[in-house]
């Protein structure tokens, strides 16, 4: 890490705000790539990022060393992006909100297609990554991508070190026999080491992300976090009056943790408003789900919605940003 990042480390452990926003704006890129190419979906991505971002900034006076911050970082985002996966039990990738590069030369192999047209030699290859199991893409990953030794990847995944051997070994043969395999094989032929090839054509990847950057700042985001707003409530209010947005931001703050506390009960039990979030998500994923949806399907689970709406809770707040998921569903009514 240079010198610059390690600064910014140790001042966000003290306690500055503005390092952490330097830092989530510096690293979001990369842990959102790596979150990506994990779960296979964008929305789970920006998900298991901006928690992990949240958590972090919570953490960060624990890490006891500034130059672990890389690989602490991708250990919390990993965690997260295991929780989702626990959570959706599956996910469906959308063409229209998955696109890392203008939408004109939208990248096929990102909407789940199984059979890729017009691929570059680095695309090609992360389509076949892109066939794997989430086990053997992140060993992948934490060794080509984000260039971990045996022993970081060990401490990240919480793994002894001839686990990891043998997974990447596993990996990288399931690799090689899905390139051998598939349909586009002798278009691309395999003129280096796989292990150099995987570590080009993941910069080159990574390249192309032009959107992958944070749309706000961290101070944006963690407002809207029901776990966080007290804590930041006195900061928020500077931000405030130094932007010209008076009295009614902090108004709209406190009313959201007044609001925290609620839950949401009916025949089949108590919910939190997380559990709520979670279980409208794992109704339907995207729009494609939602038409498929009987009248009834949408009348079962229309309070839940509507719970959270009433209550304007920052986890409707992030079912707006999911995936365009409430605009999606109030369209998509029966």
């Amino acid at each position: 890490m240079s010198k610059n990042e390690i600064n910014l480390i140790k001042k966000a452990q003290q306690g500055d705000e503005l390092a952490f926003n330097e830092l989530y704006q510096g690293f979001y890129k990369q842990a959102y790539y790596f979150a990506l190419k994990v779960t296979n979906c964008d929305a789970d991505a920006q998900d298991a990022v901006q928690e992990s971002f949240i958590t972090i900034r919570t953490a960060i006076r624990e890490l006891r060393e500034a130059k672990n911050f890389k690989k602490w970082m991708l250990q919390i985002v990993l965690s997260k992006c295991n929780k989702i996966f626990r959570k959706n039990k599956y996910t469906v990738l959308d063409p229209d909100i998955v696109s890392t590069i203008p939408i004109e030369e939208k990248r096929n192999y990102m909407s789940g297609e199984n059979h890729v047209r017009d691929l570059s030699r680095h695309e090609w290859i992360m389509e076949m990554m892109s066939q794997l199991t989430e086990n053997q893409r992140e060993i992948l990953l934490l060794m080509y991508f984000n260039q971990l030794s045996i022993k970081e990847i060990a401490e990240v995944l919480d793994i002894p070190e001839g686990t990891v051997k043998s997974r990447l070994v596993s990996a990288k043969t399931a690799l090689k026999r899905k390139m051998e395999q598939s349909e586009d094989a002798d278009n691309f032929k395999i003129y280096m080491p796989l292990p150099l090839l995987l570590l080009t054509s993941m910069q080159k990847d990574y390249v192309q992300l032009l959107h992958a950057k944070p749309e706000s700042s961290y101070l944006d985001f963690l407002k809207n976090e029901p776990h966080f707003v007290m804590g930041t409530l006195a900061l928020m209010a500077l931000v405030a009056a130094g932007s010209g947005v008076g009295v009614s931001m902090i108004s709209k703050t406190s009313d959201t943790v007044i609001n925290n506390a609620a839950t949401y009960t009916d025949t089949t039990g108590t919910y939190t408003q997380e559990e709520v979030y979670y279980k409208l998500r794992k109704w339907a994923h995207c729009h494609v789900e939602m038409e498929q949806k009987s009248a009834e399907e949408y009348n079962e689970i229309l309070p839940y919605y509507n719970f959270l709406k009433k209550l304007n809770s920052p986890y409707y707040t992030k079912l707006k940003a999911y995936n365009h998921w409430a605009e999606d569903f109030e369209k998509n009514q029966k």
